[in-house]
């Protein structure tokens, strides 16, 4: 996960919600710990100085305020970008398909369409937003919610708040990202991923037609 402990920030960040393209404009602060399996026993025992201890590239808030210590956690600076998690699913279905040499990619293309992906992704219920960025109540744990749907104007306030001359690059984007993704839903699916994103819609603003 990127942070900086020298500026004092801690970027959680989101799948398909241009994570990719913040971190690379983060880059040139950010920590360089060791992905060694040592580093990450040590980390997750805190037996290391901060700017050592490895967190995983989408660790959520509970486990970097586990392993960077509570009272560090609320004194820095921390953020997160969410997107609307119907167009969410939908790019990461586009990604997938889009990227044979992804481990998933085989599964995905055999499932055949977005209805029977969505239901699959459901199923395994990790591609939530929500909590990555809160704590077990649904309270937010940032400081500050950067929206993919109005990125430009949040990244360049974040940049702002962080006194930092960031540029954002354009990366790993999703194959088909920028069309209809509505078209992709029929109402069984949309019924659905309404279901399973009721909490998520609701807490962050979103909605399927909005």
């Amino acid at each position: 996960m990127p942070f900086s402990a020298s500026r004092g920030f801690l970027f959680l960040h989101v799948p398909k919600a241009a994570g990719t393209s913040i971190r690379a404009a983060l880059e040139p602060w950010l920590a360089r710990p060791s992905a060694s399996r040592w580093n990450k026993l040590a980390s997750r025992l805190r037996l290391v100085p901060v700017e050592r201890r490895y967190l995983y590239e989408h660790a959520s808030a509970r486990e970097a305020r586990w392993i960077l210590g509570a009272e560090r956690f609320e004194r820095w600076f921390k953020f997160a970008f969410v997107r609307n998690p119907f167009e969410r699913l939908v790019s990461q279905y586009r990604f997938l398909l889009g990227n044979p040499a992804h481990k998933r990619h085989r599964r995905v293309v055999a499932l055949g369409s977005f209805p029977a992906y969505a239901r699959f992704e459901l199923a395994r219920r990790r591609f939530q937003q929500l909590p990555q960025i809160s704590d077990r109540d649904g309270r937010l744990l940032v400081d500050f919610l950067g929206r993919y749907e109005r990125l430009g104007a949040d990244f360049e306030a974040l940049g702002e708040r962080l006194a930092l001359p960031l540029k954002l690059p354009h990366l790993n984007k999703s194959p088909g990202d920028g069309g209809d993704w509505r078209a992709l839903y029929d109402r069984p699916t949309r019924r659905l991923v309404e279901s399973a994103f009721a909490r998520e819609a609701e807490r962050l603003g979103y909605r399927f037609d909005a």
